[in-house]
Order: structure tokens, then sequence, then C-alpha cells
């Protein structure tokens, strides 16, 4: 069975010259005006990628386009701006060239494309990935004079990166924005934005993660000579050595406020029977948390105490 197409060359031939006439007129204005040619900066976006693939390389941002119109269009260039649009709805894995044309721009009908500057570029394609990498805090400044940091950690420790599957797998660590620790006295605790260093990876969920650094005062040790041996409780007994040497640490300002007057080194004398015993005597700082001050030797260690 054959189909015959039947030509009508006259029919709708009043639109058929309107078309023609408005076309003639369009053109002669166009061709009155004075054309010139400009640079144009025109960055590059990707559009219609399947969701299951990932651009590996690194394409330019933007391109030069120069492009020749008449002073309107050109200026109607200028105010609305250039776009590269890249179409990828038919990417596969693999390497592909990309060739730019004046089809890859929104121009104005009337605009002629000149040059492209790149003209092309190569394009790496992957399948999509996803691991969970650690979070590196990333701290800046020093802490007062007298403290120092004795823990920083991250809550979470590890967030989900996603991105084209070679890169994923050679990002061992994403970190977080620099906190500044200059000058404090305590601990810190703060949420901070977490940072992919490959731009062509990127965080699933939240990008934020909570950053804790404990601060403390730095710790010293000093000797306390002369402490006075009492015993407790108090009873009728001899001491011999009357005075001890403690050897402390603590807390830097803390240490420094001891007076070893206010000191003592206690010998458990309940229930000893009367004679002579051999005792460890035990320091106690008066007014001073026990919990922050650490005696590291008493000298002598066991003093002697006779119970009369």
């Amino acid at each position: 069975m054959s189909w015959t197409v039947a030509l009508h060359p006259t029919r709708n031939i009043g639109l058929k010259l309107l078309s023609l006439v408005l076309a003639a007129i369009l053109w002669f204005i166009i061709a009155r005006e004075e054309t010139s040619e400009a640079v144009v900066r025109a960055p590059v976006e990707f559009v219609n990628m399947p969701a299951t693939l990932e651009i590996a390389s690194d394409p330019p941002s933007q391109v030069e386009v120069r492009v020749r119109a008449s002073s309107a269009l050109m200026r109607r260039v200028n105010e609305t701006g250039l776009t590269a649009r890249i179409d990828l709805r038919t990417a596969r894995p693999g390497r592909r060239a990309v060739q730019f044309s004046s089809d890859n721009f929104n121009l104005p009908f009337g605009c002629q494309v000149v040059k492209i500057n790149p003209a092309g570029f190569d394009l790496d394609i992957e399948e999509s990935d996803s691991k969970l990498a650690p979070v590196t805090p990333r701290v800046e400044g020093r802490v007062a004079d007298g403290f120092e940091i004795v823990s920083i950690g991250t809550s979470p420790d590890k967030v989900l990166v996603r991105g084209p599957r070679s890169r994923v797998r050679r990002l061992s660590a994403v970190a977080t924005e620099a906190v500044s620790v200059n000058g404090i006295v305590t601990s810190l605790s703060q949420s901070v934005p977490v940072r992919v260093g490959d731009p062509s990876c990127q965080l699933v969920g939240d990008a934020t993660v909570r950053i804790d650094i404990a601060v403390v005062e730095k710790q010293e040790a000093r000797v306390l000579e002369g402490v006075v041996v009492e015993a407790f409780p108090p009873a009728p007994a001899a001491i011999f050595p009357a005075h001890v040497v403690a050897r402390v640490q603590g807390p830097r300002s803390r240490v420094r406020a001891l007076d070893p007057k206010r000191v003592r080194a206690l010998v458990d004398v309940a229930g000893l029977s009367p004679g002579p015993h051999t005792v460890a005597p035990r320091i106690v700082f008066d007014s001073i948390d026990d919990d922050t001050i650490k005696v590291l030797s008493v000298e002598p260690e066991k003093v002697r105490v006779t119970i009369r």
C-alpha cells in the first residue's frame, strides 16, 4: 500500500507572506544597527546527570565566549548573562571529549559565536560511591599561658561522603573549619561545618559536627618542706621525726598557693596500743579539694609513733 502526499504551495499564502515580510523587516533593522564584539565569561553548568554517575575530573568552571552582535543584542547579553550548559542525559562511565558550540549557550537570535576558549575539554565520568570518612578537628591559636589542651574530639567522629568511586576511595578523612582557642582558659564545645577537601565529593546529610576541646590548667610539682606530723585522733604520743617533706603535684595556681604551714601530715593512731609503732603519714591540705592535689612522695615514708 502506498501513500501520496499532495503539496499545496498556495495554502495559507497570507501567513507565509506575512512571515516573509516580518523576517525581512527584522533583518533590515538588525543590518542597520552597528555590530560589535565582546568577550563574555559564561559559567559551565552540567544538566541531566544520571543519579548513579558522578564527574570524576575537574572540568573548567567557566569559559570565555567572543560574541558578535548588534549593540542592542550585546546589551541584552550583558544584562542576562551567558551559561554554558552541558547535557549529560546520555552519559556513560568513562572518558568523553566535550566540544563547545553555539548550541551550548543561551544566546538571543541574531548573535554569533566567534570563538570559545577553551574550545573543549575531557570529562571523566564514574559510578557513584559513598563511605564513612573520619572527621579531623582543626584548631588554631594558643590557649592562655599556664593552660593546655588535653583532648580534642568530634561528635560524630565520622560522616558519610559521596562522590566518584575513585575519588571517594582515595579520601582518607574530612576536616572541620578551624576553631580558635586563642587565650581560652576553659573547655570549649562548638558546632562547626565540615569541609571535604576534594571538590568532586560532597557530604550526605548534616554538614556540621560538634567539636569538644578539653582545656585544663597545666600541672606543676612542688616540694613542701617542714610539714608538721600530727596524731589523729589527737592522743598522747611521741612522733619522730616531727616533720616530713612532701612532694606534690596539681594545677599550677593551686600548687603555688599552698602554704606549707597549713599542710599537715596525719598519722592514724586509732586503736594503737601503748608502745612504739611505725606508721605512714597521710598528707592533708586545708581548704583544698584533695582531688586537685596529688601527693607524689613523702620523706620519710613512715614515722615512729610511741603511744604513751
